[in-house]
């Protein structure tokens, strides 16, 4: 029997965690354990749960809370991680949500992969601007099987993301989310984790990103493009492949970014970048040169 630690970061999200517990408690799949970190939120985040919780108070040996100071995402993350007790651990960010076979659909692919790979996941499905959309799956419609990392992440972001993951404990204690990004830490680990191995994959949408919520509070530090080019200048894959993958990661996250900052701000943290990384530097111009209206379509776009 496969039992699931399930680690949810959570930081200032009172008007999303609700949903996000009660996906939880919707799950078709009961043998696992709910391990809330909250990293010093200033919101009401923390009595939200604690209400959640007494009234259901039947699930209250299954859902756990704790609280630390504010230490970021990869912080709460690695906490979580350590408190769980079980082999596999699943990670919900606390604005997505699953549907109710999400769970079992990752044991599922316990069952038949964890032989061969450290890492599961399953297809998500975006709610963009209270929309929902489906990234293409390009030739894996139906796929359930291994694919590798690098690969599948070129044809879009449907194939991964924070909250579809299932990662063995051993593997993501050694693999720890990198604490001095704030940025792409949860890329620069599937990435170590997958490596040559790639992960097992399951076409079936069982994850809601909800993309506007979390783009919303996103803080972009440019500094992160140069730490997260280190990460995978130490991954042992095809250079060419590798390559690739990382001009499309700087290039669309580079493009999101002018989009959602100031010019004054983006200015800055390109000058604090110049020079420091060839690709960086040419797509931060770009950025520059480029027209907000046509960066949002490009945006909508890829999400699609």
């Amino acid at each position: 029997m496969t039992y699931i630690s399930i680690v949810i970061p959570l930081y200032n999200k009172q008007d999303f965690i609700i949903k996000a517990l009660e996906s939880i408690k919707a799950q078709s799949y009961k043998n696992f354990e709910v391990i809330i970190i909250d990293d010093g939120s200033l919101d009401k985040s923390c009595k939200v749960v604690d209400k959640w919780l007494k009234d259901n108070e039947k699930l209250s040996n299954s859902f756990q809370i704790y609280t630390q100071p504010n230490q970021g995402v990869s912080a709460a993350r690695n906490n979580g991680v350590k408190k769980a007790k079980y082999s596999y651990i699943a990670f919900l960010d606390a604005d997505d949500y699953w549907l109710s076979n999400h769970l079992l659909d990752l044991v599922e692919l316990i069952d038949k992969y964890s032989n061969d790979v450290d890492m599961f996941s399953t297809s998500i499905q975006l709610e963009l601007d209270q929309e929902n959309i489906s990234p293409k799956l390009g030739e894996y419609v139906d796929y359930i099987g291994i694919v590798d990392f690098f690969k599948v992440s070129m044809i879009s972001q449907g194939f991964i993301h924070s909250s579809s993951v299932c990662v063995k404990k051993e593997i993501i204690t050694k693999y720890k989310f990198p604490e001095n990004m704030k940025n792409f830490e949860d890329v620069a680990t599937w990435a170590r984790i997958s490596n040559s191995k790639g992960f097992a994959f399951s076409y079936k949408r069982s994850t809601v990103y909800v993309a506007d919520a979390a783009e919303a509070s996103a803080k972009v530090d440019f500094l992160n493009y140069i730490r997260l080019e280190k990460i995978f200048s130490n991954i042992e894959y095809n250079e060419n492949v590798l390559d690739k993958y990382i001009k499309k990661v700087f290039l669309f996250s580079i493009l999101a970014a002018r989009v959602q900052m100031p010019i004054s701000n983006y200015s800055k943290e390109l000058i604090s970048v110049f020079g420091k990384s060839k690709i960086v530097t040419i797509y931060s111009i770009i950025g520059l040169l480029i027209p907000k209206l046509i960066l949002k379509f490009i945006r909508n776009k890829r999400k699609r």
